[in-house]
């Protein structure tokens, strides 16, 4: 239901009205409790505690619905609250409770007349008391039923458990409460139901504004559990999350009694709640609306326009020609994405005004047009529709007897029903899936694209091509939750492009695997998995190629007719001059692995169809060195080979009094202002007004943090693109470099989305400035030459880096060691995280050393191709590290997005970074 419809503003009237003799409608006091009818036709009584806001007791027509050993409640209920209760004239007589627990403030109100509950939750934080929840806890033997699933979700009889504590047994199937979910964008009514007086309770949410997670979230509707039948309204949750909660007011949303069936929400009218002193209620008249035109999304798939911030949600479908209107939404700045289903295919901003429509129209950028396929296996629409048990595991789970089997499977393009294409890929069930094809030509070389919805336990896809492996990829963002198990399959949508080289797709009988690989463990459906979107092999655009001309046909069975496609297309590697000549027309040249020959990619591409997918890249477009073109060519095995300066690190440390009395000056006061001056940038993307803009801001900072020792100078290394790197040096009384880097651009997934970039890698920025500043203070007068880079570029390919090292390396210069460090602030694990991929092994053991000196035990993980700032160093010869705050499986699930946000730091991570910086820069300084 749109928002426009809710907010119908009647007349107020200014009489207040005070309880006395009660006729139907009105309240009274009694054994602690409020006691509220509602003066309905059809009689609706209920108590509210006023010591706990629970409801102890629901009367319906004279019947008790309310479970006696647990009450009604937010989350797990608030234990004790501030409960009060008032009357009110407006357009209506209204009863307004109202519950204030620290962080949270409860609303329920009743409309004279109605058989309804209107609540409303507003929050200032997440409370400790549960998930951001409401739960009605009624009685089974009275409603028995729920709707709209019917008995998927219902638990009661359960003879064994399948998985934690809330996947079942009973009557041989699978049950879990979690199986009664809807998306947001389908809710309607869900409802519980029985009784030979035919009830139904239900639960209708008109929009769920302030809830997170967007239009396909889904969590718990309700649950007949054998105790207790219940009925959810999940607002804030950490099931299969996406982004960061949200705080301020969530609602209205009703539980509403029926005699007369299931409600709708679009005839809800909660126009009148404004009459009634809600916190955080935002009337019409203070809201504006979006109307445009969506284009792009493909025949046969849905169009949906979303907007987000950290305030607030929306969505809305658009019609059949693309047309759309916003619900009413409050004043602010958004991201704007448009989806096809749900698979992401544009994104921009929007600025809304209260009592404005602006007009935006939004175009697909996501295009298959440019390449040509030589197979695709389902539609990118951001779910696994039409693969196996695609149909059937939202209800139940992936062992039920009534799956088909999971396999492993073999499909063979032509031949292959879309079924025989499992929709996930259990590493321990059926691993891997394998695909066979037909060619009439080698084709040269080729992408395979990989388009998944959802990874547990950081399960990503590896290919193998005819024999070929490909590296596996980096893991993707994890979301601590499980997914596939309960019914859920929306994640980040994270996409894989595969680089098939030359030679390795041959004329005749071609094999695809693809297989689910992990550093995580686990058994069966449990174990690390991913579920698919789409999986295509294509050629792209003539632009990646020269020479060599192929024909390619691919035999599609059709009946028992067989249709011969054939494509001519332009095929090799990139000209020598193509950088020169691509580069005029805006395009840059990126590799995504050692053996990829390069890709012309515009700059938005760089970030929307490669980066915001979690995969790495170098931008190799203005290289001229052929050793440093080399150096990224070559598999992470021949790391060593590159290091023009060998040296040979010490085997412990040796500087502990020195380093543990300028320890004791390292604190997060400083960090935690420059933090929030750097997350406060709208952006700060390397080509935008913001990315220059915070380069001038940090210019300033270290030349004021370095002001404390005059020998220390500051400097501006400044590129092709608007936003320098910048330089602090402290001189020794050797010109040999030890390097502490990090770079302070940021993205949220395209030129133009909100992106905080609080730990990636604002986190990194406040370490090297507060080692900078102990430092600084100290007047520290090292051997070496200690430098501190702060890179702008790095979300573009490692632009900055790039620029910085081969000048250094033309130079001549000597660098004994850099340390990167991107992403210092997520650290569930509570240790350092030491990488080992793209790196020195020497210096990389040394850093282990410094680290389990100063702040104790490391861990370790690779992070893949193009990952950050260390792969520049290391191809311009430098020996170079890379620490980070956590492995990738438990990295900040926030990466790249605009949920990246102050809020979600772990200050205790900086510190441990700050330290760590501080102790490997004293002790690697007399190197």
């Amino acid at each position: 239901m749109e928002l426009r419809s809710i907010f119908r503003f009647l007349a107020l009237s200014a009489s207040v009205f005070t309880p006395g003799a009660l006729a139907a409608f009105g309240y009274t006091s009694s054994g602690g409790n409020y006691v509220i009818d509602a003066g309905s036709v059809n009689p609706l009584i209920f108590s509210v505690s006023q010591s706990s806001c629970d409801i102890k007791s629901i009367k319906y027509r004279g019947t008790e619905l309310q479970y006696g050993s647990q009450g009604t409640h937010i989350g797990s209920g608030l234990g004790s609250a501030t409960v009060s209760i008032s009357q009110i004239a407006g357009s209506s007589r209204y009863i307004k409770v109202t519950c204030v627990a620290s962080t949270l403030t409860q609303y329920m109100v009743v409309r004279e007349g109605e058989s309804i509950i209107y609540m409303a939750t507003y929050i200032t934080a997440e409370p400790s008391i549960g998930e951001l929840r409401f739960i009605a806890r009624l009685l089974p033997d009275k409603l028995p039923n729920e709707y709209p699933y019917g008995a998927v979700s219902n638990t009661n009889g359960a003879t064994s458990t399948v998985e934690g504590s809330d996947v079942f047994i009973v009557n041989g199937q699978t049950r879990s409460k979690f199986y009664s979910s809807t998306r947001f964008i389908d809710e309607n009514s869900h409802c519980v139901y029985g009784g030979a007086d035919l009830m139904h309770v239900c639960i209708m949410t008109p929009q769920q504004e302030s809830s997170s997670g967007g239009p396909f979230f889904r969590d718990i509707d309700s649950n007949n559990a054998g105790a207790s039948t219940n009925l959810y309204n999940y607002m804030n949750s950490g099931h299969v999350q996406t982004e960061a909660f949200r705080m301020g007011l969530h609602g209205p949303y009703v539980m509403q009694f029926s005699r007369s069936g299931i409600p709708s929400v679009k005839t809800l009218d909660v126009s009148w709640f404004g009459e009634v002193s809600i916190t955080g209620w935002v009337p019409a008249s203070g809201r504006g609306t979006v109307q445009g035109t969506a284009t792009g999304i493909q025949t046969g798939l849905e169009g949906v326009v979303h907007w987000f911030n950290s305030a607030a949600q929306y969505w809305v479908r658009t019609s059949s020609t693309g047309v759309f209107t916003s619900p009413l939404m409050k004043p602010g700045t958004y991201t704007m994405v448009l989806y096809q289903t749900e698979f992401k295919i544009a994104a921009t901003t929007i600025s809304i005004s209260a009592g404005q429509t602006t007009t935006q129209n939004i175009a697909s950028t996501f295009s298959t047009t440019p390449r040509t396929t030589l197979f695709q296996i389902g539609e990118y629409d951001g779910q696994p529709t039409g693969f196996r048990n695609a149909d059937k595991f939202l209800r139940m789970h992936p062992s039920d007897s009534r799956m088909a089997s999971w396999g492993p499977l073999t499909y063979t393009v032509g031949a292959s029903p879309l079924s025989d294409f499992p929709m996930a890929l259990f590493q321990s069930v059926n691993n891997p899936v394998t695909i066979n094809f037909k060619l009439a030509t080698a084709p040269g070389a080729a992408t395979l694209r990989i388009a998944t919805t959802l990874s547990f336990a950081g399960s990503r896809p590896q290919a193998t091509v005819n024999g070929w492996t490909a590296a596996a990829p980096a893991a993707p963002s994890k979301i601590d939750s499980r997914g596939v198990t309960r019914g859920a399959y929306r994640g980040h949508g994270e996409v894989y492009l595969v680089s098939v080289p030359a030679g390795k797709l041959v004329a005749g009988s071609n094999t695809v695997t693809i297989s689910s690989v992990s550093g995580s463990s686990g058994t069966t459906f449990l174990g690390p998995n991913f579920i698919f979107d789409a999986v295509e092999l294509d050629l792209e655009d003539a632009i990646h190629f020269h020479s060599v001309r192929y024909k390619l046909m691919i035999n599609i069975l059709f009946g028992s007719t067989i249709l011969f496609i054939s494509v001519w297309l332009i095929a090799g590697a990139p000209p020598a001059d193509a950088s020169r000549t691509a580069n005029t027309a805006g395009l840059r040249l990126i590799k995504v692995s050692p053996e990829d020959s390069g890709r012309w990619v515009s700059e938005e591409d760089k970030i929307r169809k490669y980066k915001a997918k979690g995969i790495g890249f170098v931008d190799i477009t203005d290289i001229t060195d052929d050793k440093v073109l080399a150096a990224f060519s070559a598999p992470d095995s021949q790391e060593n080979t590159f290091s023009a300066q060998a040296v040979t690190y010490p085997t412990s440390i040796s500087r502990q009094t020195q380093v543990n009395s300028l320890l004791s000056q390292v604190s997060t006061t400083n960090a935690k202002t420059w933090l929030k001056t750097l997350t406060d940038f709208y952006n700060r993307y390397y080509k935008s007004t913001y990315g220059t803009q915070a380069g001038t801001w940090l210019l300033s900072t270290v030349k004021s943090v370095a002001a404390a020792n005059s020998a220390i100078t500051v400097s501006q290394f400044t590129h092709s693109f608007n936003q320098p790197s910048i330089i602090a040096k402290i001189p020794g009384t050797s010109s040999n470099l030890v390097i502490v880097s990090a770079h302070y651009d940021s993205t949220g997934g395209s030129s133009t989305a909100r992106g905080p970039g609080a730990d990636d890698n604002g986190s990194g920025v406040v370490v090297l400035l507060e080692a900078l500043r102990v430092l600084a203070s100290a007047k520290f007068a090292p051997k070496d030459t200690l430098e501190f880079h702060f890179y702008g570029g790095e979300e573009g390919g490692l632009l900055g880096s790039q620029a910085v090292f081969s000048s250094y390396k033309s130079a001549g210069k000597t660098v004994l060691a850099v340390v990167n460090q991107d992403m210092a602030g997520y650290s569930p694990s509570g240790k350092l995280s030491v990488y080992t991929d793209y790196v020195d092994a020497g210096l990389t053991g040394y850093v282990n050393v410094v680290a389990k000196g100063y702040v104790g035990a490391t861990t370790s993980d690779t992070c893949g191709y193009g990952c950050s700032d260390h792969a520049s160093a290391r191809a311009n010869g430098f020996p170079a590290a890379y620490v980070c705050d956590e492995p990738m499986d438990t990295s900040t699930p926030y990466i790249h997005t605009s949920n990246d946000a102050y809020s979600t730091i772990m200050w205790d991570a900086v510190l441990r970074h700050a330290k760590f910086t501080v102790a490997f820069l004293v002790e690697a300084s007399y190197l």
